[in-house]
């Protein structure tokens, strides 16, 4: 008969499957024509058949009738795959174990289905599938010559994870409902569709995601499509060897720069549309507007990155939040210098407004009916303006502003002479003023800053319980799967002990129990990483707690004396720098102790390298984060200690050159503790302040 099906037929399953953990998976069917088909060429065939194992979960060999040894010589292409798949990237890095040992990591389950037996299995076997394994047996005692079926048998039960045989009746004896027997279902016999819903029930109870070569990560349909693609072009170039598990690290790597990709253009494209009409605004708003876009591509990223590791995706999010930190540096930028350029703009008004017909009269024959309080008064008139019309970035107009102070020293300079003339003149009155427009700026310029570090904590924070959340559901999937597979193991184990392949057996048993042992560290391995998240979450959430608490306290004690605020303040930190330290020691210990000792006592035992590689990645990603964490935690402090110092600074400046303190308190709350001290203290601002020229504002 002329074959119909030629190459691979793919079908997509309408019907919805979920597995033991309840995920909904797509069922894929693939479907080639027969070895030795009449049309066939034994190339094509075996390329075919390598293709097929390289991409199933599920393999079904059909054959007609009950196994001969024939039909067993004629799969001699199995016991060559170690010639035409590579399981590992590194296949010289672990040489006491053969790479066949890692085929069945992602090889199909093996069903063996007989269509169309006649014949009962003989009174000493329990099944056809038993019949398989003492009809091996029976070969292997006989000393026969030919041991090709012998070696077919031990790559089925030694490459792949299971094996199970299965045996159909004829559906009919009449030929013309053959032809027709889609329309024709009711005239099947009813032994034939008995054992049809016996066979669906087997798929079904074996039927799960296809695994990648990496331990918990799945291939989704965008994986299986990218893995033909590889596939193909490997088993058609001569000389080459498809290599699974490169070809999952080409996949995964090229899906995480694409999808990285796609959402930096996600997070411009929101970004831009907020944005676009609205500068220059308050960095609150362009904040919130970040943050909506951060989670909107977050998510974005979790749904792309489905079925890869939680490590990788960890790894992923770093990146993309450095890429979205730059974006938003960009955009916070822009929105300075626009706002600049607008309050410069609006001060030249402002002058205009006020201080040029002031400064026309104080020329004119009218000057000296002007007093120095008038000019305080038009001072007060652009500051009041420029407070109520300035729009933008609040440290950018403060910057604005205190800048402006330089310019109109420059251009009333030449007045000098007149302005001391009036009888209620006071340099030092106009020093303050412009002291206090630099202590705004500064103020501003820390506060934004302050903003910007609770702003990475809180996002840290909302990464971990992400994270958290998929490690656990990673880990939970771990575990199914490994039981699953210890199943199937075993199963593998009885039917070579069966099948009387005792060596086979010997070297499946050592390698299971050298797996198991790697499994369960792994599993160890991932749980203390998801502590090791959960005390990054605790700490975030102790910064914020502290943050609140330093500010609770100075409100409540402001009106105590200078010596107890103090006193309070430094107890606090203490306190707070105790608490922090702690966890910060504990998460210390989780990533030395527990790990780093535990690794290389593994690796010692069971001299796999690429079990090194897994069991380094996890410390690698603990040190990661309490660098990252400690950064911040330095960076809030240095924040937090320069705000004070300026407000000291700025007072004792003050406290010298004018002895309106409390003008400031009102401007700064945080400096009322230093309010007492400051009142008689002389600082080197002082010196600073009466170089300023700035006689008028």
């Amino acid at each position: 008969m002329v074959a119909e099906t030629m190459g691979i037929w793919m079908w997509i399953v309408p019907e919805k499957y979920k597995d033991a953990r309840g995920r909904e998976i797509t069922v894929v069917l693939l479907d080639s024509e027969g070895i030795d088909a009449a049309s066939g060429v034994g190339r094509d065939d075996n390329q075919i058949f390598t293709l097929t194992v390289l991409l199933a979960s599920v393999l079904i060999y059909n054959s007609s009738s009950v196994p001969t040894r024939r039909d067993l010589e004629g799969l001699d292409f199995i016991s060559k795959l170690s010639g035409r798949i590579h399981a590992r990237s590194d296949r010289g890095a672990t040489l006491h174990q053969n790479e066949t040992e890692f085929f069945h990591r992602t090889f199909p389950f093996f069903i063996w289905l007989l269509r169309d037996v006649t014949q009962a299995v003989p009174e000493d076997c329990k099944d056809i599938k038993d019949y398989f394994l003492k009809k091996i047996r029976i070969q292997t005692d006989s000393g026969s010559e030919s041991q090709k079926s012998q070696k077919v048998a031990e790559g089925i039960l030694g490459f792949f994870p299971g094996f199970e045989a299965f045996s159909l009746p004829p559906p009919t004896a009449d030929e013309e409902i053959m032809r027709t027997i889609c329309e024709n279902k009711d005239q099947l016999q009813a032994k034939f569709l008995r054992q049809l819903e016996d066979f669906k029930y087997l798929i079904k109870s074996i039927l799960v995601p296809k695994h990648s070569y990496t331990e918990g990560e799945l291939v989704t349909g965008e994986g299986l499509a990218a893995l033909v693609t590889q596939y193909v072009d490997a088993i058609n170039t001569p000389g080459f060897v498809p290599n699974v598990q490169g070809a999952w690290d080409l996949f995964v790597e090229t899906k995480c720069f694409e999808t990285k990709k796609v959402c930096e253009q996600k997070y411009d494209e929101l970004m831009t549309l907020q944005l676009s009409e609205v500068l220059p605004c308050d960095n609150d708003e362009i904040r919130a507007y970040h943050n909506s876009a951060l989670e909107e591509t977050e998510e974005l990223l979790l749904r792309e990155m489905i079925g890869i590791s939680t490590n990788t995706v960890e790894k992923q999010l770093r990146q993309l939040k450095t890429s979205f930190s730059r974006r938003l540096n960009v955009w916070q930028t822009k929105n300075s210098k626009l706002t600049k350029q607008l309050c410069e703009n609006l001060l030249l008004k402002l002058k205009a407004k006020h201080l040029d017909p002031v400064i026309e009269q104080l020329q004119g024959r009218d000057g000296s009916k002007l007093s120095f309080d008038d000019i305080l008064r038009v001072y007060r008139h652009i500051k009041d303006d420029y407070d109520v019309k300035a729009k933008g970035a609040k440290d950018a107009i403060a910057d604005a502003f205190a800048d402006f102070h330089p310019k109109i020293a420059a251009e009333t300079k030449q007045y000098i002479s007149v302005l001391r003339q009036l009888k209620d003149f006071d340099e030092r009155a106009a020093k303050d003023l412009a002291a206090k427009a630099y202590m705004e700026r500064e103020r501003r310029r820390l506060e934004e800053e302050r903003i910007r570090l609770e702003q990475e904590n809180q996002e840290q924070e909302k990464e971990m319980i992400m994270l958290i959340t998929r490690s656990e559901e990673e880990r939970a999937g771990m575990q199914e799967e490994m039981r699953n597979e210890m199943e199937l193991e075993q199963g593998q184990l009885q039917n070579m002990r069966e099948a009387g392949l005792g060596e086979a057996e010997l070297k499946r048993d050592a390698f299971i129990q050298e797996k198991h042992v790697l499994e369960e560290r792994l599993l160890q391995m991932q749980k203390k990483n998801e502590e090791h998240m959960k005390m990054m979450k605790r700490l975030s959430e102790m910064i914020a707690k502290h943050q609140r608490e330093k500010i609770e306290l100075r409100e409540r004690i402001k009106e105590r004396p200078q010596g107890e605020i103090e006193e309070s303040l430094k107890e606090l930190r203490r306190r707070q720098s105790e608490e922090e330290n702690e966890l910060l020691k504990k998460m210390d210990s989780l990533q030395h102790d527990n790990l780093l000792r535990g690794k290389e006592d593994f690796c010692a035992e069971t001299k796999d390298d690429e079990c090194a590689k897994k069991l380094e990645e996890v410390p690698e990603m603990m040190a990661s984060r309490a660098q990252m964490v400690g950064d911040l935690r330095k960076r809030m402090e240095e924040n937090e200690e320069e705000q004070e110092s300026l407000v000291k600074m700025v007072l004792r400046g003050i406290a010298n050159v004018s002895p309106a303190v409390g003008k400031l308190m009102a401007l700064y709350p945080p400096a009322q503790p230093y309010a007492e001290a400051v009142g008689n203290g002389i600082a080197d601002f002082a010196d600073a302040l009466s170089k300023v020229d700035c006689l008028i504002m």
